[in-house]
């Protein structure tokens, strides 16, 4: 999906583009592979890591090496979504946009003012924004300044994510009480029999603000919702009119007129947005079998309770899409860069994973793998009990020789200090021969190992095999031990045949992770 990337400058663009590139290749990248991926030249290479190193080593490091190139360290004590939030912060076209929302109706005159630009500068910032907007079903209109739409549930909707990324968990942009909204959302929760985790209670009490917000502004939804009577879930929201009283007269708003319809179809869309019955439990029969059918081929077991447990997860994801139709973020994809882990640290699960998700995809119509492979696999690792565990013991081992021109007994000391670290992910042998005499036919044995761990550059073994470490490994050592192993463990070219040729589910365009 697209982010509104467009918004920001052109060098700005290409400094995330270059983020987003070391963080999903997960290694050492030449300046030559970085410039032509980025069509930039190393003069501007270089410009952007002197940037980085001023203005965001908080977030991370690019490590430099004359051999290798370059790699991407992120930090301990920070994340690269404060990051983007920080983008957004700073950018003038996301902060005009914003002001749109609090402040719709003012004409490009207030506007010029108050943004402190030319008319020229001022019309070019409102056309990018136009044309952004544009790509989420949203209008910008013009003199009066608003943003609007078909479905006024997309604007309520699109501003939910917007503030969802610039604010995360902590701050709150509106004038209403923040617990007292999280608390009103909570109890009509309960009375729903419905359960959600913290991030989706925080969504609905935005969803909530927001049409408070937008209501009063004169905004509402379709005449056709007004007419129905309250059904069960309405009629339970109408019982907590003082308690939505209260939150509003301390934001110094009104309660709008029929606030609990404007409620229920925003805040609650889930419960309105199925065609029929019938649709719902169809998507959610076929959740359930695609799901059966990733414990089958991973020889994995799933339980019943983990089954229903995602199933509600993607039937959110569904309804979500269903009713916003667009990107569910505004700069940062937060999932496609949490999984960069679950991708290098499962490989064969999560190329399973994708299959299942692409045939799912075929079946239902709806886009599981080509826009959401990366949040369903990050929610089925979440959901899914002891998933981490069980695909661990059904991974590959590395097969390790270890030499040592110190002799047997230093060989053996290297080869506990890498059984002892890595334990279930090798296999580990020590040299016995003595390293002055070998014959060619000693010398095949060795092709049968994906990497010889050596104290010094030795000849008599495949230069692509060997890893020089020192006589006791530093820490450097680790990390291009630990790097060897995670790429031995990368699904192997027979896996990925394997998966294409799978006539039952059908083939899939497997991804490089």
């Amino acid at each position: 999906m697209m982010s509104m990337e467009e918004l920001l400058t052109a060098t700005t663009k290409r400094q995330l583009k270059l983020l987003e590139i070391m963080n999903r290749e997960q290694r050492w990248l030449t300046a030559a592979e970085i410039t032509r991926l980025l069509d930039c030249s190393l003069k501007t290479l270089q410009s952007d890591l002197r940037f980085f190193g001023e203005q965001w080593s908080e977030y991370f490091t690019v490590e430099v090496s004359k051999q290798k190139g370059l790699r991407l360290v992120l930090s301990n004590k920070n994340k690269i979504g404060n990051l983007y939030r920080q983008v957004i912060h700073q950018n003038d076209a996301f902060t005009f946009m914003e002001e749109l929302f609090f402040e719709p109706n003012q004409d490009s005159d207030y506007w010029q003012r108050h943004c402190y630009l030319s008319e020229a500068s001022f019309y070019r910032m409102v056309n990018k924004v136009e044309k952004a907007l544009a790509r989420r079903g949203l209008q910008l209109e013009r003199n009066p300044f608003r943003i609007t739409a078909t479905d006024e549930r997309r604007v309520r909707m699109f501003f939910a994510y917007y503030f969802m990324e610039k604010n995360q968990l902590h701050d709150w942009p509106f004038p209403f009480d923040r617990q007292r909204m999280l608390c009103l959302v909570m109890r009509s929760l309960t009375d729903f029999e419905w359960t959600l985790d913290d991030a989706q209670i925080l969504k609905l009490s935005y969803l909530f603000a927001i049409t408070i917000i937008r209501r009063n502004q004169g905004f509402a939804l379709k005449e056709s919702y007004f007419q129905e009577p309250l059904d069960v879930l309405e009629q339970i929201l109408l019982n907590n009119t003082a308690a939505v009283k209260a939150i509003v007269a301390l934001g110094q708003q009104e309660l709008p007129q029929f606030w609990v319809k404007e409620a229920s179809q925003t805040v609650f869309y889930q419960f309105y947005i199925w065609d029929n019955p019938e649709e719902e439990l169809r998507i959610q029969r076929q959740i359930a079998q695609a799901l059966h059918k990733a414990a089958t081929v991973a020889d994995i077991p799933i339980k019943i309770t983990d089954v229903e447990s995602i199933s509600d997860r993607l039937m959110d994801l569904y309804g979500k899409f269903k009713a916003y139709p667009y990107p569910h973020f505004v700069l940062m994809d937060k999932y496609a860069y949490t999984t960069q882990g679950i991708y290098t640290n499962y490989p064969v699960m999560c190329a399973i994973l994708e299959k299942v998700l692409y045939q799912l995809e075929k079946q239902t119509n709806f886009p599981w793998y080509s826009e959401f492979r990366y949040r369903c696999i990050y929610w089925i690792f979440i959901k899914w009990d002891r998933l981490p565990l069980l695909a661990e013991a059904k991974r590959r081992k590395a097969h390790i020789l270890i030499a040592s021109d110190l002799g047997y007994e230093h060989a053996q000391l290297l080869a506990d200090m890498i059984e002892g670290t890595f334990q279930q992910r090798v296999i580990v042998a020590v040299n016995q021969e003595s390293l002055l005499f070998f014959n060619q036919e000693e010398l095949r044995k060795f092709e049968d190992y994906d990497m010889i761990v050596v104290n010094n550059p030795m000849s008599i073994f495949p230069e692509e095999k060997q890893l020089v470490v020192e006589n006791i490994p530093t820490i450097r050592n680790w990390i291009e031990l630990e790097d060897q192993i995670m790429a031995f463990q990368r699904v192997p070219l027979g896996m990925i045949d394997f998966l294409k040729e799978w006539s039952q589910y059908g083939a899939v365009e497997t991804t490089n992770h």
